[in-house]
């Protein structure tokens, strides 16, 4: 007021040019994929769900084709699997990383199959591939086949292990396969390996599903003098 020059400033609306200066523009948000204000040659790093990763990366788990979750055969594992068969090869806790993931997934078939394609190609296939992948069977109720790739280590020459035997015993006990989870409980004295704590425990409780009460005590009477391990 008093000022007839002078013009009073009001709220500028986004996109429209700033007051006294018609040559800036109040830059705005810009949407994923469009140019960005004052640069028209970048565009905004794209979102994503806009990209395409590779199906394995060596540094990470590998992704698993969806249409591969319900059921697979050997060719397609193996499809799937070698562009990383040369990285498994060098680091073969990278195939440990992704049969743990199968057996968070409860993928027992596939990781079966993982393993196959592993000898196949003659890769090194340790204890520690075997008893994730048991692992895997005990969480997807497949307790056959548990007993089944247990069995067939000593031909891999691979020997099994305390961990292996558990989770074995595990599979059996959901399974209400009691009888199985003794055999494979008493078979341990064979290979050399000293049942501990869990493989009692997962024996116990297969005989205590199954209403063998009596059987699930003597186990908790002879575990004192089976000298069992503690794991860390």
């Amino acid at each position: 007021a008093g000022n007839p020059g002078k013009q009073v400033q009001t709220a500028n609306p986004a996109g429209q040019a700033a007051a006294g200066n018609p040559g800036k523009q109040v830059q705005t948000a810009n949407p994923a994929g469009q140019a960005a204000a004052g640069n028209p040659g970048k565009q905004a790093p794209p979102r994503l769900a806009d990209t395409e990763q590779p199906l394995l990366l060596p540094s990470r788990p590998p992704r698993w084709p969806r249409r591969l979750w319900a059921s697979a055969n050997f060719e397609e594992v193996l499809r799937a699997l070698e562009p990383a068969l040369d990285d498994w090869r060098s680091s073969p806790r990278l195939a440990t990383i992704y049969l743990q993931r199968l057996a968070e997934e409860q993928k027992a078939d596939i990781a079966c199959q993982v393993l196959e394609v592993m000898q196949a190609h003659g890769l090194e296939v340790n204890v520690i591939h075997y008893s994730t992948a048991i692992t895997a069977c005990d969480k997807g109720d497949k307790w056959e086949l548990a007993v089944h790739l247990l069995s067939s280590m000593p031909r891999a020459q691979v020997l099994p292990n305390e961990f292996t035997y558990s989770a074995a015993i595990g599979a059996c006990e959901k399974g209400g396969r009691w009888q199985a989870a003794l055999d494979l409980l008493s078979s341990m004295s064979e290979v050399q390996v000293l049942p501990d704590d869990f493989c009692y425990r997962a024996a116990m409780s297969a005989c205590s599903r199954c209403a063998q009460w009596e059987l699930s005590l003597h186990l908790l009477s002879s575990m004192p003098r089976s000298r069992t391990n503690s794991r860390p």
